[in-house]
C-alpha cells in the first residue's frame, strides 16, 4: 500500500506492507486524514518520534477487515479512532485517566498512523460516525475532543472572558466550544486577516490583528484593565506562552494546546507574581465531540483550506510551513 513515511531522510511516499491484524484489531480503509500541528512538528524534526513511521492521527475511514474474534457485522461501517492505545493495567488506566497510560502508544506518533491507504487500530478505539456527519467533518472529531478537554480540565465561571491566542484549527475550534460552554466575551488574537475573518464569522466577539494594533492595551481596555480570566494558547509557537502571561489576569488560567516540540523561555517571575495557573491539555472525549458535531454546534468545513491527494502530501506540508493553509485534509 502507499503511505507517507517519516524516516531518516524526512517524509516520503513509499510502498509498504498492508498492516496485518492481531487479536481485537480492525483494519480501516482511510478516507481522509487531517494534517495536525503535531504532524508539522514531527516532519520539521522538532517533535521526536521513532523512525521509520507512518504519521497522521486525525482520520476517518471504513472498516474493511476485522480480527477473527471481532464481529464481521462492523465491516463497511464508517468510523474514526481514538489515537491512544492503552494497557488497562497501569495506575492511570485503573483510575480512568487512560490518555496518561504509562504504556501508551499513540497512532501516528509512536506507531504507524493514517497517512496511508490502511491503518489498523484496536476495536475498542473506534467510534461509529453518525449519518449526518460527513467523512470530511469526521476528521475533526479528534481535535474537537482535544478542545473539549480544555474546558473540562479547568474550572471556570459562566461569562468569564477568554482570549484565544492563535486562530488556527485548534484555536478556531476552541473558540466555538468556548461559546458552547457559556464563556462570556471571546477575543481572538492572530496575525492573518483571513483567519480572523473566519473567527468573526464563527462567533468571536472581538478579533485583534496583533500586527496592526496594540493588542495588550486593547485586551486590557475590554476587561477594565484586569486582563482575561483565561487564555487558550494555540499558536504552535513556543513563544506563545509568553504572550499569554501578559494577557491573563492575576490568578487567571492559561491552557496550553501547542505541541511544537520546542522549549519555551518564559518570564517565570511574572507567572509567579500573578499566581497564574498554567495547564497543559491534550486528548479528549470522542463521544462528546461526535455529539457536538452531529448537533451542528461546531462548524468545521469552513476551516478546510485545501485537500491534497496522498501522493502530493509534501506540497501540503510546504504550504503549511509557508503559513498559506489553514487546515489541509489528505485524501487517500
Amino acid at each position: 500500500m502507499k503511505a507517507a513515511v517519516y524516516g531518516i531522510n524526512g517524509l516520503s511516499i513509499m510502498d509498504v506492507d498492508k498492516p496485518k491484524l492481531s487479536k481485537n484489531e480492525v483494519l480501516i480503509k482511510v478516507h481522509k486524514a487531517g494534517i495536525c500541528g503535531t504532524d508539522k512538528a514531527i516532519v520539521s524534526g522538532d517533535f521526536i518520534v521513532p523512525k521509520p513511521l507512518i504519521i497522521g492521527h486525525e482520520f476517518s475511514g471504513i472498516i474493511e477487515e476485522v480480527a477473527p474474534n471481532i464481529s464481521r457485522e462492523v465491516i463497511g461501517k464508517r468510523v474514526v479512532s481514538e489515537i491512544n492505545i492503552v494497557c488497562h493495567k497501569c495506575y492511570f488506566c485503573l483510575i480512568n485517566e487512560k490518555t496518561h497510560c504509562l504504556n501508551r502508544k499513540a497512532i501516528g506518533i509512536d506507531i504507524n498512523g493514517a497517512f496511508a491507504e490502511y491503518v489498523k487500530v484496536p476495536f475498542e478505539n473506534i467510534y461509529f460516525i453518525p449519518d449526518n456527519i460527513s467523512m470530511d467533518e469526521a476528521t475533526f472529531i479528534e481535535p474537537i475532543a482535544a478542545c473539549i478537554r480544555s474546558f473540562e480540565i479547568v474550572s471556570f465561571k459562566p461569562k468569564d472572558n477568554i482570549v484565544i491566542l492563535g486562530p488556527g484549527p485548534i484555536g478556531l475550534l476552541s473558540m466555538q466550544i468556548a461559546k458552547k460552554y457559556g464563556i462570556g466575551k471571546v477575543i481572538v488574537l492572530g496575525t492573518k486577516k483571513d483567519r480572523l475573518k473566519i473567527a468573526k464569522e464563527l462567533g468571536a466577539d472581538l478579533t485583534i490583528n496583533v500586527l496592526e494594533e496594540n493588542y495588550i492595551e486593547k485586551v486590557l481596555k475590554e476587561t477594565n484593565g484586569i486582563g482575561v480570566d483565561m487564555v487558550i494558547e494555540a499558536t504552535g509557537n513556543p513563544e506563545g506562552i509568553s504572550e499569554a502571561i501578559k494577557l491573563v489576569r492575576s490568578r487567571g488560567k492559561i491552557i496550553m494546546k501547542t505541541t511544537c516540540g520546542k522549549y519555551s523561555n518564559i518570564n517565570a517571575t511574572e507567572l509567579v507574581v500573578k499566581e497564574v495557573e498554567l495547564i497543559g491539555t491534550r486528548c479528549g472525549p470522542f463521544d462528546k465531540a461526535i455529539d457536538m458535531l452531529a448537533k451542528k454546534e461546531v462548524e468545521v468545513l469552513k476551516l478546510i483550506s485545501h485537500i491534497f491527494r496522498l501522493e502530493n502530501i509534501l506540497e501540503a506540508f510546504k504550504l503549511i510551513n509557508e503559513r498559506k493553509a489553514l487546515k489541509i485534509l489528505i485524501e487517500i
